[in-house]
């Protein structure tokens, strides 16, 4: 069974306030049965999995993907004023691709061997 358009309105009500007879009445039932009936919405199974299935939905929306995350530190790395931000963030991609590994030995001095890998060749 698929939901009507006022279940659906008011799945989506409820979702943004969290009460049940506020959502029903913003859905458009009347302001009389707008308790009861927004109690029974939530007994029903199928309004239940549209709230759970669009609460998935908004979260999915709310997180950044892989691709969202490095057009960011590009971007930052290609136009941050600052030398320190744009040093970060060109440091995380290359982390991410793999491109340098960092080695320190620590006896009375810190020596650092950074290597280069490129196309999968490692240079330096």
């Amino acid at each position: 069974m698929s939901l009507t358009l006022k279940q659906k309105r008011f799945a989506d009500f409820y979702i943004e306030s969290g009460n049940a007879s506020e959502a029903a009445r913003l859905a458009g039932y009347s302001e009389k049965s707008a308790g009861s009936i927004g109690n029974e919405n939530l007994q029903k199974q199928e309004i239940r999995d549209y709230i759970d299935e669009r609460l998935l939905q908004l979260q999915d929306e709310m997180i950044a993907d892989q691709r969202e995350i490095l057009t960011t530190l590009t971007g930052l790395m290609r136009s941050s004023e600052r030398d320190s931000d744009r040093l970060k963030a060109a440091e995380l991609l290359m982390k991410k691709y793999n491109m340098f590994t960092l080695q320190e030995e620590i006896d009375n001095s810190t020596t650092i061997e950074v290597c280069f890998v490129e196309n999968g060749v490692q240079d330096g």
